[in-house]
């Protein structure tokens, strides 16, 4: 992922948050489609349990969490 394409994510998020349910897919949906889905989870402060219950096999890739916070602090 790089810089740009977390700053579109980002946005996306940001203006989507209050029209409800945010789904994120992918084919494997397992490590960058995981970590985007952790970042939207964390940033609304939902506990890691409720994460990890619904989404059993994610691997959530920490450097696409990373990428998305600093994009959504700067």
């Amino acid at each position: 992922m790089t810089e740009e394409q977390a700053d579109k994510i980002v946005s996306f998020i940001k203006k989507n948050s209050d029209k409800g349910n945010l789904i994120v897919h992918c084919k494997a949906g397992q490590s960058r489609s995981g970590g985007v889905a952790k970042f939207v989870s964390e940033s609304k402060k939902e506990e890691d349990r409720y994460f990890y219950y619904r989404n059993p096999k994610a691997k959530p890739n920490r450097r696409i969490v990373r990428m998305l916070f600093e994009s959504y602090y700067a």
